[in-house]
């Protein structure tokens, strides 16, 4: 996991991933890593299917792009290179591809491609030193290459007379045709599972238990979703092809284990009419190196007051875990009726674990009256996001009343754990409600919109933009809005630790009552805060009347006794952002709403390096990172 770089690359070669690899490789083809161009790695790696698609590209390349190569790279050499290592010890030497097939032995290869590939002389000579070190003998003349048989190694002569030996007992000629039938069908356990050529063999296995692998790319064209599965299903790199949108999803329930599956959906237009995802209803087991790409969708969400209506891509109810997968999803998305609508790459409800995941680049979902979030609509208590980023460009619209356009980079409301977390993109949010008795309020977060629980470790470099004609705004980097809830009769306080934004928050009302509450943090808190830092630069109506702004947090509220929420170890970039046109005042962190014991209220500035605040205003990135709580992607 993690961005999308070369080292991203480089895994999928390892994992024969040709859906991600195409998506990744474009302008990448010339890459080697250290001595490794990227087509002797798939031959290293014995990623066939890529291999089948970009031999031809990536065997013509004349100049490579040299990146760091990783030791492990260099491990994996020496484990089949034997003495021909000894032929690149210089860092700058380059395997190429024709030569790794001569160290791999895969002779027959090397003459088939040898005209075909652009060689070098350095590599002709390296070519005839590989066949020397086995005492092979090859010829290089006018463009081809003949090499003389290999004599056979100790183990296959072993097994070639183990074999003519036993050729004339008939019981093991049937144990031999069984274990060759074991090897082409499966025998449906973990080290022989069942393979599926054929949509129908995939339904079947997807409605049972035991263990199952993918041998081709497979076609979805008819199917049911009312499949609960209790085995394992290895994709194997291969890719499932849907044609449609499912009624609920692909399987019903999961108390399995999918892995390394690549699913792609393309121009799918579609009505959503009640709760849809690409892949499971309800995950009760494992997802795992899931990556789906849905692109160019266009739907249309047909809301019902009675019922939610929501889309997502792995699974709508996420019991267990969904760790190492991937999400390109591109949609546009209108609506009609009243009822509540959703979309989240992940989960809509989220209440196990989502980890190591990402939304990847050029992914974008813009949508009319419909919430959105990177991952998961609610994480519930007791469940966990760790370790995800966001690249998904998100942007509601509404003028519907009494709707609360809220849209949040990884979660929209949080009850659980949100750790080492990142939004990269631009989350956009604009109301165009001009009702005089406008209802329904705006929030946008770039972690969380609405927060309950712990926030640890984040970090939000995406800008945030919001437009408002008449609705009150929360907003922030991390979260819009912060407070309390009670479990079991018992208080729970939000907590943010280590959080820190660097980006552009730009919040613009136009109605008088359209009040702001906008920090670079948060926008409203009523909880604990510490260890943390923002660099924000936010742009909104200075307008003490109806507007909070703070580099940090828009307004705190400690209202609750015994329990007060409690603000320490914050760091803020210098800025123009203020709360109160003070004269005295040059920076502004947040105003600080204290709800006295009569329930009377006073708002009262912050100050900025001085009395008994914990604020430090900071005047380079530099000063911050000092402080030990500075950290980025």
């Amino acid at each position: 996991m993690g961005k999308i770089d070369n080292l991203t690359i480089l895994q999928t070669v390892k994992e024969d991933n040709l859906a991600l690899f195409s998506a990744y490789i474009e302008g990448k083809e010339s890459l080697s890593f250290g001595r490794f161009p990227v087509l002797t790695l798939c031959y290293m790696y014995e990623a066939n299917k890529i291999i089948a698609k970009y031999r031809e590209v990536l065997s013509n390349i004349r100049k490579y792009t040299i990146v760091d190569e990783p030791f492990e790279l260099y491990k994996k050499f020496r484990e089949v290179a034997g003495k021909s290592l000894r032929l690149y010890r210089d860092d700058e030497s380059i395997v190429t591809p024709i030569e790794i097939l001569a160290v791999l032995k895969k002779d027959s290869l090397v003459k088939k491609y040898y005209s075909k590939f652009y060689i070098t002389e350095k590599a002709k000579k390296n070519l005839k030193a590989i066949y020397k070190q086995s005492q092979i003998k090859v010829s290089i003349d006018n463009g081809n290459i003949e090499i003389a048989h290999r004599p056979l190694e100790y183990k296959q002569r072993k097994v070639y007379g183990w074999a003519l030996t036993l050729s004339s007992s008939f019981a093991v000629l049937i144990t031999i045709l069984c274990v060759l039938v074991g090897g082409i069908y499966g025998l449906g356990v973990s080290s022989s599972p069942f393979k599926i050529y054929t949509e129908r063999q995939l339904y079947r296995a997807l409605n049972s238990r035991g263990s199952y692998v993918l041998a081709r790319d497979i076609e979805i064209t008819n199917f049911k979703s009312d499949l609960e599965f209790k085995g394992m299903l290895d994709g194997d790199g291969y890719i499932i092809t849907v044609n449609a949108l499912p009624d609920s999803a692909l399987i019903n329930t999961n108390k399995g284990t999918l892995k390394n599956l690549n699913i792609i959906y393309e121009d799918i237009t579609a009505n959503v009419d009640s709760e849809v995802s690409l892949l499971v209803s309800h995950n009760d087991g494992t997802l795992s190196g899931i990556n789906i790409i849905s692109v160019d969708m266009n739907l249309t969400f047909d809301k019902d007051p009675n019922k939610m209506v929501s889309l997502c891509a792995m699974a709508t109810n996420n019991r267990g875990e969904i760790v190492d997968s991937n999400l390109l999803m591109t949609a546009s998305v209108s609506s009609a009726g009243d009822g509540e609508g959703f979309i989240s790459g992940y989960s809509i409800n989220n209440s196990g674990t989502i980890k190591n995941c990402e939304f990847v680049k050029d992914s974008s979902i813009t949508a009319d009256t419909i919430d959105i979030a990177g991952f998961t609509i609610e994480n519930k208590e007791g469940s966990r996001v760790d370790n995800c980023i966001n690249n998904c460009v998100i942007a509601q619209t509404s003028s519907q009343d009494g709707w609360s356009p809220t849209i949040a980079g990884i979660t929209l409301t949080n009850y659980g754990d949100i750790e080492n977390c990142i939004n990269r993109s631009t989350l956009t949010n604009v109301s165009n409600n001009v009702n005089n008795e406008a209802r329904g309020i705006i929030y946008v977060g770039g972690i969380s919109a609405n927060n309950y629980g712990d926030i640890v470790r984040c970090f939000n470099s995406g800008d945030i933009n919001v437009q408002s004609e008449k609705l009150m705004v929360y907003s922030g980097g991390i979260f819009a809005y912060a407070d309390t809830h009670v479990v079991e009769e018992k208080t729970i306080g939000p907590t943010i630790i280590n959080c820190g934004i660097k980006s552009n928050i730009n919040i613009e009302t136009v109605d008088e009552k359209a009040y702001i509450f906008v920090g670079g943090i948060g926008g409203y808190l009523c909880g604990e805060i510490s260890e943390c830092f923002s660099m924000a630069n936010i742009k909104a109506q200075y307008d003490e009347k109806k507007c909070f702004v703070g580099t940090a947090l828009g307004a705190a509220k400690c209202a609750i006794d015994p329990w007060f929420g409690t603000v320490s170890g914050i760091y803020i970039g210098a800025s123009e952002n203020y709360v109160l046109n003070l004269e005295t005042t040059d920076y502004q962190i947040a105003a600080l709403i204290y709800v006295n014991y009569d329930n009377s209220s006073s708002i009262i500035p912050t100050p900025i390096n001085g009395g008994d605040s914990e604020i430090q205003t900071l005047d380079y990135e530099s000063q911050i990172m000092a402080k030990g709580v500075y950290w980025s992607e």
